[in-house]
């Protein structure tokens, strides 16, 4: 039990390792089932005025590649 559970916070902590730094990452999604997710899109922004810089959206992925 010990183990699968260092195994698990091994592989999640070299995920986000690598994924986190990068503002995007490249490659090919293969869906099999539809799903929800969030997506975060940039705006222009003046923080200081009170402009929101970030817009949060419900997106649904459907299957495909």
């Amino acid at each position: 039990m010990r183990s699968n559970i260092t195994n698990f916070l091994v592989v999640g902590f070299a995920i986000l390792s690598l994924a986190g730094c990068r503002n995007t990452i490249e490659g090919t999604l293969r869906v099999d089932k539809t799903f929800a997710a969030k997506s975060v899109q940039k705006l222009p922004c003046n923080p200081e005025a009170g402009d929101p810089c970030y817009v949060e959206k419900n997106i649904q992925v459907t299957p495909g590649q």
